[in-house]
């Protein structure tokens, strides 16, 4: 999920090249678990589209919490299509 965040300076958690590590913004994205979440309980698919979904809502709403539904609706439509190919 970092990677896609490798633009935004502000999400920046760790320094390769010094090796510091800024515990409150770690600690952030410790805390961005989709199991914890309760609005991801009961979809069945939360462990596919799980990764991007922080970037995205940052780069839509300015919040990693807050949901891009646009992106979701895409997710789940691309989920039954795939499982109809079964």
């Amino acid at each position: 999920m970092v990677h896609t965040f490798k633009y935004d300076n502000e999400y920046f958690a760790l320094d390769v090249e010094t090796g510091s590590l800024d515990k409150k913004m770690a600690k952030k994205f410790d805390d961005y678990n989709i199991c914890n979440m309760e609005k991801y309980k009961k979809y069945r698919a939360k462990y596919y589209c799980s990764g991007g979904c922080a970037a995205a809502n940052v780069n839509i709403n300015g919040d990693m919490y807050e949901q891009y539904e646009k992106g979701c609706a895409c997710k789940k439509s691309d989920l039954r299509y795939l499982s109809a190919w079964r």
